[in-house]
């Protein structure tokens, strides 16, 4: 009897440490899965376009649009990245929610529009692209000067293995325009960049 007791007790000390492992694999995946820093928190991707084709576009996964196209109007209080005479309006990606969205699920972007991501400090921040329906280009700023950029970041996406972009440097500002923008405008790591109407970030 207390050869019995003893072998329900390794079963379910066993069983105990099986659903441990289950549950922290699970965590672990949850935070990976979500575009983040080095060791710290989750990021994603959303956008700001132009005209949409008059055929619904959809990802490589076969999804559809879900956001309204975004096409900031150039104005005076607009939120504009300078690099040299070439000016970008953009979105501003500046809580969690909007960071986690990013442009996922939007149909385009204008030419010369973006999305700027803003957060509370430099970090190694790791991007994806669930859900995309046109490629980018990742440019990774900070202290005023671009310290990479992902060029030409494809839409093709597997859920199972996402492939993560993420900048050779801490960056505190990441800006997302469509693919080509930057070769097509000479901005290459070194470039100066100028912000005007951006409020500092406070994601972390």
């Amino acid at each position: 009897m207390a050869k019995n007791r003893s072998k329900i007790r390794y079963f379910l000390l066993f069983l105990g440490l099986i659903v441990a492992i289950v549950v922290i694999v699970l965590l672990f995946d949850h935070k990976t899965l979500s575009i983040q820093t080095a060791g710290a928190p989750g990021v994603a991707t959303t956008s700001a376009s132009v005209a949409v084709a008059s055929s619904t576009p959809t990802s490589p996964s076969g999804q559809t649009p879900t956001e309204p196209a975004i096409a900031p109007t150039p104005g005076p209080n607009t939120p504009t990245v300078l690099f040299g005479k070439t000016a970008v309006t953009v979105a501003l990606a500046a809580t969690e929610a909007e960071v986690q969205q990013g442009l996922s699920g939007s149909p385009s972007l204008a030419p010369s529009s973006g999305m700027l991501f803003l957060f509370a400090k430099p970090a190694i921040y790791r991007f994806w692209m669930p859900d995309m329906f046109y490629p980018l280009d990742m440019i990774w700023i900070n202290n005023g000067t671009v310290v990479d950029i992902s060029a030409n970041v494809t839409t093709t996406f597997n859920p199972s293995a996402p492939t993560f972009y993420m900048p050779v440097a801490p960056a505190r500002y990441v800006l997302e325009v469509n693919a080509g923008f930057a070769a097509a405008h000479g901005i290459v790591p070194g470039s100066t960049v100028v912000f005007e109407n951006v409020p500092a970030g406070t994601v972390e």
